[in-house]
């Protein structure tokens, strides 16, 4: 009988420690092109798969996919924007106590950047080429220095001198333990900001 117990428990033990550290991976990618503007937001992980991609421009739309044990797909979509969205009141949750927590344990996968822009005339090409690759190098040295990269970007930035347009497209995908981001989360609602209601009490 004592036995049979400490195999449960080694087996319960062992269940717990692998679905602590098995690994969640999230991708967030940001594109803008030929008046397209849209994010997507992706996390995979052991139970599933959650996809939540959001559409700005030229109507607002969300789409939800939800891939329950890697089996079943469940899907929600809503144009200009969630029900309710106006007059949500949010839970108050403490995103910064979640985010410092993360920052030390994500572990930084792939950074991709593809950008190319013309404004119809070449001087000011030049000069927004200019900021927009000072703006990419500040991004990718405050990204280096806060997280754990592990692979060097990719990076394409490139200049239309004769035409005008802009496009835009960006991937950022990380990966960190399961535990720790279930961590991550209950630091958020129990160091989540008090409502307004109780505030103005």
């Amino acid at each position: 009988m004592a036995c049979g117990a400490c195999a449960v428990v080694a087996g319960l033990v062992v269940l717990f420690i692998t679905l602590y550290f098995w690994p969640l991976v999230l991708a967030v990618s940001v594109w803008l092109d030929h008046g397209v503007a849209a994010a997507r937001l992706e996390a995979t992980g052991v139970l599933g798969r959650l996809s939540i991609q959001l559409r700005l421009a030229p109507e607002r739309s969300v789409v939800a996919e939800l891939n329950v044990l890697h089996l079943a797909t469940l899907r929600r979509s809503m144009t200009n924007g969630p029900p309710g969205s106006g007059k949500a009141s949010g839970l108050g949750l403490n995103g910064r106590a979640a985010l410092d927590w993360l920052a030390d344990r994500l572990r930084v996968e792939e950074v991709s950047i593809f950008a190319r822009l013309g404004l119809g005339d070449a001087a000011w090409t030049a000069q927004a080429y200019g900021l927009l690759w000072a703006a990419v190098a500040a991004a990718w040295t405050w990204l280096r220095v806060r997280l754990d990269v592990t692979r060097p970007p990719r990076i394409d930035v490139s200049a239309d001198f004769r035409g005008c347009g802009a496009a835009f497209h960006a991937v950022l995908r990380t990966r960190v333990a399961q535990g720790d981001a279930v961590v991550a989360l209950a630091r958020a609602w129990f160091q989540r900001r008090p409502a307004a209601h109780n505030v103005s009490q």
